[in-house]
């Protein structure tokens, strides 16, 4: 990822400082495939994981250990909010989670969504930055 966004960044300086025909590219232009492939790329071992959490792993017969006792509750949060996870928005829905044990659907894939959402925000503003005459390399 870093390193297609970086040689990305790189070309387009490239162009800029030796004179190339080629125009700078806006954000508007390269974000959305970057972003799609970033989907692509997660969502479907993503999807996977959740689908096994929520709907087969009832279903294997794992019916004893310290967690069965919970697994009904990890059942109604994903019919609730598995959408939230397959948006990246699993750390922001439900908004009202209490302390301890989250209300979202697989608790523990809160940090794809950060990921998700500092990517999605964060990319362009460094990209630009860079493209600007930000970088101090020289």
């Amino acid at each position: 990822n870093h390193v297609v966004l970086g040689d990305y960044a790189h070309r387009l300086n490239h162009n800029k400082s030796y004179g190339s025909s080629t125009q700078a590219v806006s954000v508007a232009a390269w974000w959305p495939p970057f972003i799609l492939h970033r989907i692509l790329r997660i969502l479907p071992t993503y999807g996977f994981c959740i689908l096994l959490w929520w709907k087969v792993a009832i279903h294997l017969g794992m019916n004893s250990g310290p967690y069965w006792s919970h697994w009904s509750t990890f059942v109604a949060q994903c019919d609730a909010y598995a959408w939230t996870n397959f948006l990246f928005v699993n750390n922001l829905v439900p908004w009202d989670q209490e302390l301890g044990e989250s209300g979202e659907c697989m608790y523990h894939a809160w940090y794809i969504g950060i990921d998700f959402q500092l990517c999605a925000v964060l990319t362009p503003i460094f990209v630009t930055l860079f493209l600007q005459g930000g970088n101090a390399t020289g």
